[in-house]
């Protein structure tokens, strides 16, 4: 019966353990995002998400910067310009800064 509880008691050690250290391994948006809007399709996005992994962080400020611009722009017809303006790390992070820039279609 010792030996059952103690194991209960490493069980829940590392299952605690463990749960601490999700933090750092998921991939953060940044609920908030800039938007420069100059009329019709002449809109701007600034986008920021964090991620353990850089490819991560890029792929993520890029799919929330495409996402915004679309909730802004709606489904008009227009291409878009994606430019990566920053990126820098913060604790175990790497944090990427990402633009969308709507263009008008040919």
């Amino acid at each position: 019966m010792q030996k059952f509880i103690l194991f209960l008691v490493i069980i829940q050690f590392l299952c605690l353990s463990c749960k601490s250290l999700e933090k750092n391994f998921e991939t953060i948006y940044e609920p908030e995002h800039k938007v420069i809007d100059r009329g019709g399709k002449n809109v701007i996005i600034i986008s920021k998400a964090c991620s353990i992994f850089p490819d991560h962080a890029i792929s993520a400020a890029k799919k929330s910067a495409e996402f915004q611009l679309r909730s802004v722009i709606g489904y008009k017809s227009h291409m878009k310009k994606l430019q990566k303006i920053n990126h820098y790390i913060e604790g175990q992070k790497t944090c990427v800064v990402i633009s969308a820039k709507a263009l008008s279609s040919l």
